[in-house]
């Protein structure tokens, strides 16, 4: 695959397809050459921050999750759960 910018679409549809297969390591390999190449793009950050939640990776989770919001991705709903998770020491 390309490694420019015009394969941003095509690296996040790969990554998609990956977590939709179950295959989370993929997934998380095509979200992070995503942000290489734009690291601006508020979905990639979104889904790593649910990919690291999942992983119970949660300062990674949070770092994403921040990112995603302030690009204006709807994140709201993770990020609560990242708050009660931080609340209970986690």
């Amino acid at each position: 695959m390309r490694s420019d910018a015009t394969s941003v679409p095509a690296h996040y549809n790969l990554a998609l397809a990956y977590g939709a297969s179950g295959d989370p390591t993929a997934m998380q390999r095509e979200l992070q050459e995503i942000l290489r190449l734009d690291p601006r793009h508020p979905e990639a950050h979104l889904n790593l921050a649910a990919l690291y939640l999942e992983r119970q990776q949660y300062d990674l989770a949070w770092q994403h999750a921040q990112q995603a919001a302030h690009l204006g991705a709807a994140v709201q709903p993770l990020l609560e759960a990242l708050r009660r998770l931080r609340e209970q020491g986690r």
